[in-house]
């Protein structure tokens, strides 16, 4: 069973996903984080808490859902 905050996280980046989506079709520019900073905050995520130099609060579902359209779609 999902949590709520695991849902608004996945309707966060879908959201996300779709408006960078429109913003690149529709007036040729992206809305993205570059990936190295995006794959080393889902790399965070995936450490246990004692290994983490500092909190992250979101868990690793969350964190790529939000990061998703930044692996998706590649800067020019």
């Amino acid at each position: 069973m999902l949590t709520q905050s695991t849902l608004l996280a996945l309707a966060g980046g879908a959201l996300r996903l779709a408006v960078t989506y429109v913003a690149w079709r529709r007036f040729n520019i992206l809305l993205t984080v570059t990936q190295f900073l995006a794959l080393g905050l889902v790399g965070l995520s995936c450490l246990p808490d004692f290994i983490k130099p500092f909190p992250w609060p979101l868990s690793f579902g969350m964190t790529l859902a939000v990061f998703l359209p930044d692996f998706l779609f590649r800067r020019r």
